[in-house]
């Protein structure tokens, strides 16, 4: 099942690609457009699609976005600072394109 959802995601971002790291499934989005307020930036991003520190998925950004989210903390994964802001209520059970297009409305 995690293969297929990661194929499913991969048709949309061709270089999304599965690591792990402390037991943790994360999928790096490497140079993912994020358009908030009308403005397009690029930015690395690592998909959590299961439970991770009290949610039940997470996006975890390079750096913050401007003016959007609450609550941004950081993460060392995978030898790097990642941001995470507060997200609640984007369920694991869903595809991963469903998951990761749910955490990119909330920054919109």
């Amino acid at each position: 099942m995690p293969a297929e959802k990661l194929q499913e995601l991969q048709r949309s971002y061709p270089a999304a690609t599965l690591l792990t790291e402390g037991g943790y499934e994360l999928i790096s989005l490497p140079k993912l457009k994020i358009v908030t307020a009308g403005t397009e930036a690029v930015y690395d991003a690592l998909l959590c699609p299961r439970q991770h520190s009290g949610y039940d998925t997470r996006l975890f950004l390079d750096r913050q976005v401007n003016g959007r989210g609450q609550n941004w903390k950081t993460f060392p994964i995978l030898g790097k600072t990642w941001w995470a802001c507060s997200l609640q209520g984007i369920k694991a059970d869903q595809p991963y394109l469903a998951i990761l297009l749910a955490h990119l409305r909330h920054l919109q």
